[in-house]
């Protein structure tokens, strides 16, 4: 079987008709029929998905390329409950409490690993609409959770297994090498089963369910999963990614393990290779232990950013460059008790007790003006939000 295209260059695309192309040899589309997972589901306890902002890839699940100021329902998933939600830089996961895993948006890396078969193109209605990830029907796997890197994806299936797929540039599919994966590669990890995972824009991160870090991809080229160690041997209890850096929850606190900032284009789209400092990049470098005394119920990274929610539902906002008291910024007073906070390289999102959804914007000098979040889905109860570039997502009851 010949190996699929390695590198895509995100920009060959049709600057008219904002197609996404892609190319694979020696894989004939799979016959599955997936309808009856996406037909609408009239259950009285379902949802409702929302998008809002950039869709010029379809990554909102809708039939234009419009950028949305405000929230537009995504009625192909009318009435289906999602346990997991999660955004790239232009292509969107979910699952399904059916434990589904669902993509849609760009696939210019094969990161919604949609098939074809020969030359073929995806075409705006394939690319915009939800669907199936059709591979993991086909062999039975159940999955728990999907997240979205810049332009690759991780899964963990219900058995604990990882699977990766899409850009491979930086190593973050984990298989050694820095090919596109369309079909989802599973990992191994010497028989230790995984409770989560979580993906930067060029790293990949899993939780086992012993508590242990494994790491790969990023600028260090760390091309396999490699464990990470924790100070003082402390078992992490959950892991987020942000775009540079991995967050670890602890029984109290956390620690950020490869702050600090990095070289970063105006375009995340346009990543080369170029002789990086690799420290700053380095999952081994770790900050002082923070909120050591505090119990953490969410946590989330953006660029250079990180946020945490406690137990008493206070929100706090840092910078990565210059981690103290001072910058730690408090957003509890505006937004009441918060239950997730959910940040991007563009944007933060908070939801509330009573399921109120604040989002503001994120610039270069956010700590030097103030946060103003605005209200989003006024009228609805928000249950999960997922951040991208310039859009997000959301769950509310029906």
């Amino acid at each position: 079987v010949m190996q699929r295209i390695t590198s895509l260059n995100p920009h060959w695309r049709n600057s008219v008709q904002r197609r996404s192309f892609f190319f694979q040899f020696g894989k004939k589309k799979l016959d599955v029929d997936t309808t009856r997972l996406l037909a609408d589901d009239d259950a009285k306890d379902g949802e409702k998905l929302w998008g809002w902002g950039n869709n010029q890839d379809g990554q909102l699940g809708v039939l234009d390329v419009r950028f949305h100021d405000t929230p537009i329902h995504i009625e192909t998933l009318k009435g289906k409950k999602f346990v997991d939600l999660s955004c790239g830089y232009n292509h969107t996961t979910a699952v399904t409490s059916e434990e589904v895993g669902l993509a849609w948006g760009s696939n210019s890396h094969m990161q919604i690993a949609k098939i074809g078969s020969g030359w073929e193109v995806i075409s705006e209605s394939e690319q915009f609409t939800p669907y199936v990830i059709e591979q993991f029907i086909e062999k039975k796997t159940k999955l728990k959770q999907i997240q979205c890197g810049f332009f690759h994806s991780i899964a963990l299936s219900d058995a604990g297994h990882v699977h990766t797929w899409g850009n491979g540039f930086r190593h973050q599919i984990g298989m050694g090498n820095n090919y596109n994966h369309c079909d989802p590669q599973k990992l191994l990890f010497a028989g230790e089963r995984m409770s989560q995972v979580a993906a930067g824009v060029l790293h990949s991160v899993s939780l086992s369910q012993k508590g242990k870090v494994f790491s790969w991809g990023g600028i260090g080229f760390t091309g396999k999963p490699k464990e990470v160690p924790i100070a003082d041997g402390a078992n992490v209890e959950a892991i987020a990614c942000g775009m540079f850096h991995t967050l670890c929850k602890l029984e109290r606190g956390l620690i950020v393990l490869g702050r600090g900032k990095l070289p970063f284009p105006k375009d995340p789209r346009l990543f080369s290779p170029q002789p990086y400092d690799l420290q700053p990049d380095s999952q081994d470098s770790q900050t002082t232990l923070l909120f050591q005394d505090e119990k953490i119920v969410d946590m989330s990274g953006g660029n250079d950013t990180c946020a945490a929610v406690t137990e008493e539902g206070k929100c706090y906002l840092w910078n990565n460059s210059d981690v103290n008291v001072n910058n730690l910024t408090s957003l509890t007073p505006q937004l009441g008790k918060v239950v997730q906070v959910e940040l991007s390289g563009t944007h933060g999102a908070v939801v509330n007790s009573k399921g109120e959804l604040y989002v503001w914007e994120m610039g270069q000098d956010w700590m030097e003006r103030d946060i103003r979040p605005m209200r989003y889905l006024d009228n609805h109860v928000v249950k999960k939000v997922a951040l991208g570039w310039n859009y997000g997502i959301a769950s509310t009851s029906t």
